[in-house]
């Protein structure tokens, strides 16, 4: 009886670890990802689980919707669009983008962080995340406008939300300036 109670507990070990093999195996990273910027939500990718890709970017002139495939092949997502591939390292739960990565996606470093700025320092301040940012663009020129709170924001952390973000901007900027001799 004992040899079969061992028998019986290795084979619901097995069974237990047969089952954990799939979530071993490298994760997929198909779903929403999001364009962070400073915080706020500048865009999205909709990976599909078939291959394709939808590309939603919130710029100056108003949103720009793209279409593409995407790969995943050791460690890295390769995102094709308009002829144009994009290697993405997954770093945790961020994907992370190089400069050029992110000038290519239409981004400018002037747009986000001043006339001069170079494009290290716009690395710097953009991730993509599973989590959105905390605004989207639209709602915080909104509030700069003319007061409007976002849903179940208060004016406090609107307040809160534009100095956190403009104390990252000089803090990178000024980290990238070299001292006059």
């Amino acid at each position: 009886m004992t040899k079969m109670k061992t028998l019986l507990a290795l084979l619901m070990a097995l069974c237990m670890l047969m089952t954990a093999l799939p979530v071993m195996a490298e994760e997929t990273v198909s779903g929403t990802w999001y364009l962070v910027v400073l915080g706020l939500t500048a865009g999205t990718f909709d990976l599909h689980e078939d291959g394709t890709l939808a590309v939603v970017t919130h710029g100056e002139n108003g949103d720009e919707k793209l279409e593409g495939t995407w790969k995943q092949e050791d460690g890295k997502i390769l995102m094709t669009v308009n002829g144009q591939t994009q290697t993405f390292a997954k770093d945790g739960e961020n994907l992370s983008l190089s400069a050029g990565d992110i000038t290519s996606l239409g981004m400018s470093t002037s747009s986000l962080a001043g006339t001069g700025a170079d494009e290290a320092v716009l690395a710097s301040l953009v991730k993509v995340s599973r989590e959105p940012g905390k605004l989207t663009p639209a709602e915080l020129t909104a509030y700069q406008k003319d007061g409007t709170l976002p849903e179940g924001k208060t004016k406090e952390d609107m307040d809160a939300f534009t100095a956190d973000m403009v104390a990252t901007l000089m803090t990178q900027m000024l980290s990238t300036q070299t001292p006059a001799k």
